[in-house]
């Protein structure tokens, strides 16, 4: 990739908000997206953007539309962090989920083409694109609601710290036993689900898409 190192501009981009993302551009216009890991101590299994870059650079190989990435690296000399540099790809961010502006046609052709890309993601081929190492095989839902309910204990206690500060955080530490009973009815339902491993996304939603521009 040429990409000229004078003048460097950086921006921080409005979204990725679990990893800081940023944007990149020298004196020669080319624009390229930098992931990286946040600062301080960082959840278990949280913000692995190693992983991140390993699946995208797999897909590069499918009919999946999305970027290229250009390169990796868990030197924390650097940016004091791991991150990778990836393509910076031209569109819209739709962050209204009403798409008020879009007419029915229009959404249901949007929708459509969304539930297409998902169901061509859990059809590939994960061992033939170099990926059975990526993550664990079976008991999906299980696993996910142990982690989650992992990532959701060990938040407490932070957002316990600024309840005198913050009106969010006493309401979201009003729905915590709301959550505990959530969690404990799915481990229990959790218990008569089958499922076929396959590639799934974890945030799929209009935010984390990018659409043509026009």
């Amino acid at each position: 990739k040429n990409f000229s190192t004078k003048n460097v501009t950086v921006l921080q981009a409005n979204n990725g908000m679990s990893n800081p993302t940023y944007v990149l551009w020298g004196e020669d216009g080319c624009k390229v997206i930098l992931r990286k890991k946040p600062e301080g101590k960082l959840l278990p299994g949280a913000h692995q953007v190693e992983r991140e870059y390993r699946i995208l650079k797999a897909l590069g190989a499918t009919s999946i539309p999305c970027p290229k990435v250009y390169a990796f690296s868990d030197d924390k000399s650097i940016l004091g962090q791991s991150f990778y540099v990836m393509e910076f790809v031209e569109g819209r961010v739709l962050e209204d989920d009403s798409l008020k502006a879009f007419s029915p046609e229009e959404r249901r052709e949007l929708y459509s083409h969304m539930t297409k890309i998902l169901a061509e993601l859990h059809s590939l081929d994960f061992r033939a694109l170099g990926l059975e190492k990526h993550g664990k095989h079976g008991n999906y839902a299980k696993r996910q609601l142990k982690t989650w309910g992992r990532q959701f204990r060990l938040g407490i206690p932070t957002i316990e710290k600024f309840q005198c500060d913050s009106d969010l955080a006493s309401e979201i530490l009003g729905y915590n036993q709301r959550c505990e009973e959530l969690i404990k009815v799915l481990e229990e339902q959790s218990d008569v689900f089958s499922d076929e491993t396959a590639i799934a996304h974890g945030d799929y939603r209009l935010w984390n898409l990018i659409f043509q521009p026009t």
